[in-house]
């Protein structure tokens, strides 16, 4: 048997300008407590009332999943900080990529997850976005000091993430980043294949 490495698509952004926090989740919503991080966003921002700071949602969930979400933004008073876009297609994520500096890897930390790659981390590496991701195997094993950080999950340790990521913004090279997962990349992957199959016929 042999385990292929995790692929994602390579997007190529201009490096966000923006000043402050501008956070991008996306992927599905369902069993990944993105709520925790809502509140998370809600106590930075208490905390830290002059940072600039928004958080684009992008996926779908079930009606219970996006109540929890909406109830945490309400809580936290996050109208205008938090935007719960639903499902957007790949092909139309460009511009969200474009406008955010850090992306938000967000998985429980469980059996379920522990040692499944989280493609949401490669997609943003890719992109050359800092990400801030859960403890997971998956995760720290492409996960460093040069593309990212690693948190808890629960709000109080996104809130601290947010601070730590924030006090780094300025270190991180998109470049950099993107050659942390080169070898990620599709392309890349098929080599990986097409090799192991070449090989497994030569040897008959």
């Amino acid at each position: 048997a042999v385990i292929l490495p995790l692929g994602a698509d390579k997007i190529d952004i201009a490096p966000s300008r923006r000043q402050g926090l501008h956070l991008i989740y996306v992927g599905k919503l369902l069993n990944r407590n993105i709520h925790e991080t809502v509140k998370g966003v809600g106590i930075f921002n208490k905390n830290n009332p002059n940072v600039e700071i928004s958080y684009k949602i992008i996926g779908s969930g079930n009606k219970k999943t996006i109540s929890k979400i909406q109830k945490c933004i309400e809580e936290y008073e996050l109208d205008e900080i938090v935007d719960l876009r639903g499902y957007v297609k790949h092909k139309l994520l460009y511009n969200h990529y474009c406008s955010s500096n850090v992306g938000v890897s967000y998985v429980p930390v469980n059996e379920y997850f522990e040692y499944q790659p989280v493609t949401k981390t490669y997609e943003y590496l890719m992109a050359g976005i800092p990400v801030m991701a859960t403890n997971t195997f998956g995760n720290l094993s492409v996960v460093n000091s040069k593309n990212g950080i690693i948190i808890n999950d629960n709000p109080n340790s996104f809130k601290e993430g947010l601070e730590k990521i924030m006090a780094q913004l300025d270190f991180y090279n998109q470049e950099e980043i993107k050659h942390t997962v080169y070898g990620n990349e599709w392309v890349n992957v098929v080599k990986i294949l097409e090799n192991l199959i070449d090989n497994k016929f030569r040897s008959k």
